[in-house]
């Protein structure tokens, strides 16, 4: 048994500490240990429901934060994935048409800060920019940005280094025009970042991205990366509305509609063609 009392310095028990500062209920409260709130504090029923109703949506509020960040992590890390496997395939098709076209000189792979980053404002302003001026874009906004933290230090090092070949790779194919109009350099330096993704998402190298991805992901993954690829650019132009909603309704009739097998491309877009790369 508790007894929560109060007495003065003398130990003689004062009427005025048992004072209640709510009231003038002023009973001396005894517990026991097995004793629960509404033993001491007895609700009527309304007020019962009320906790009840209180503490049910105090949980789904919490259970719904938690799916909700769980969904947004796997959005995040499904377009990281997109991201990567098209700056991959890009550098891949480019440095291959510049040893096709003789060429000594190759480009090294952006900051991996940029093909990293998926939040809207960044990918936004990279949109219209030229594929040659993403290559400045990138040095400007991911290496020389203040940010004091040794692993970012190191991780800005490399970027850096990795720059100064891109750089001397388009000095070399500035003075060497030959070989930059037989690789088609000449063109693709001018076309813009949102160009190459639209034909990236509709060529034979992003077919070969899902068909790697079957081996390994499930059918889920393979749904939600598809899903994601189309939806990628729109993703990213909505940074000046207030927010892309996705209706989820029409997103379950979707997948729905594979009839619980894997997603092919091909019933997405019926004639991919490769990378239309000049």
């Amino acid at each position: 048994m508790y007894l929560f009392d109060y007495e003065n310095e003398l130990g003689v028990e004062d009427e005025s500490s048992n004072i209640n500062l709510f009231g003038n209920y002023s009973r001396i409260i005894s517990l026991n240990e097995n004793s629960e709130i509404k033993d001491i504090f007895p609700f009527n029923e309304s007020q019962r429901k009320m906790m009840s109703e209180m503490e049910n949506k105090k949980i789904f509020c919490t259970l719904k934060k938690n799916v909700d960040k769980r969904r947004k992590e796997r959005e995040d890390n499904i377009r990281k994935k997109i991201k990567s496997n098209f700056h991959k395939k890009l550098f891949e098709l480019i440095n291959e048409k510049l040893k096709k076209a003789g060429a000594k000189l190759y480009f090294q792979s952006l900051p991996q800060y940029f093909i990293s980053d998926i939040t809207k404002k960044t990918n936004f302003d990279a949109l219209e920019i030229n594929y040659k001026d993403l290559f400045e874009y990138t040095h400007e906004k991911f290496i020389n940005n203040k940010i004091a933290n040794s692993k970012i230090e190191v991780m800005k090092r490399v970027s850096e280094k990795k720059y100064r070949k891109n750089i001397e790779t388009l000095n070399y194919l500035d003075n060497n025009l030959e070989i930059s109009e037989k690789s088609g350099w000449s063109k693709i330096k001018s076309m813009k970042y949102i160009d190459l993704l639209e034909a990236y998402f509709n060529s034979k190298e992003f077919e070969e991205s899902i068909e790697k991805l079957e081996k390994k992901e499930t059918k889920n993954y393979i749904n939600d990366y598809i899903y994601y690829s189309l939806n990628y650019i729109e993703h990213f132009k909505s940074y000046r509305a207030e927010d892309l909603h996705i209706n989820i309704s029409s997103y379950n009739n979707y997948i729905n509609n594979s009839n619980n097998n894997s997603i092919s491309y091909n019933s997405i877009i019926t004639t991919p063609n490769s990378l239309s790369l000049p």
